[in-house]
């Protein structure tokens, strides 16, 4: 009887950790919300999509994130953040964030790690970094 009932919880137990690793939908995403970096795993870029005001959230790999054969998009007339320098400077951020409506515009992160606020930009009318084999999740 003992037999039996180990091979049944066995049984049990390897169909769960299947269920539990099923693969999950991938997704190719317009990142026009906004794009993080973060360590670890196979799966290091938070991606936001804005589309028709209905956000969504993607994990995905760096590697797979481009725009025209670079992992940056461009802004113009953009601001260095919380310094007195108002100047305006062209940008090429690898990570930025839409600030919401009221804000109208992004923060940007450009490769040196520099921070700017780039104005009068809109999900719209972003051309976003695209990643490509996304999943599904929140952030």
């Amino acid at each position: 009887m003992l037999r039996i009932f180990i091979k049944i919880a066995f049984l049990l137990h390897s169909l769960g950790m299947h269920g539990l690793n099923a693969e999950k939908p991938l997704y190719t995403v317009d990142c026009n919300g906004g794009v993080s970096y973060y360590s670890g795993g196979l799966y290091n870029v938070e991606c936001r999509s804005i589309i028709n005001g209905v956000e969504k959230h993607y994990h995905c790999s760096k590697e797979d994130c481009w725009n025209d054969y670079h992992q940056w998009i461009p802004f113009t007339r953009c601001q260095l953040d919380k310094s007195p320098n108002k100047d305006f400077s062209n940008q090429q951020c690898s990570q930025y964030n839409y600030l919401g409506s009221k804000a109208k515009g992004y923060s940007c992160t450009n490769p040196g790690d520099k921070k700017y606020v780039c104005p009068n930009y809109s999900p719209d009318f972003l051309l976003a970094l695209r990643c490509e084999h996304c999943r599904a999740g929140n952030w």
